[in-house]
């Protein structure tokens, strides 16, 4: 099961996006919650790209992030969109 820390750095949290991969489908919704975070929403987005098809249930969240004020998240969202598409 996955352990929720409120007190990674953003280098412990890019580590820890780095080693995701497809077989973790299990952090689709841990990731998504971090979509709402500011600090973290590159993280999160980076982490669910990394899955590809199977973080599609966060497809609607992504979507949602296209809208939105910073060109760098709009990328990222696109990106992760077409990884998980």
């Amino acid at each position: 099961a996955a352990v929720r820390r409120e007190d990674l750095t953003d280098v412990d949290l890019g580590f820890v996006i780095d080693a995701l991969g497809p077989g973790d489908a299990q952090a689709v919704a841990g990731l998504t919650e971090e979509l709402k975070n500011r600090d973290h929403v590159i993280f999160a987005l980076g982490g669910l790209k990394r899955i590809g098809p199977k973080a599609a249930p966060a497809l609607p969240a992504i979507r949602s992030l296209l809208d939105d004020k910073s060109p760098e998240v709009k990328k990222s969202a696109a990106e992760a969109i077409a990884a998980i598409n």
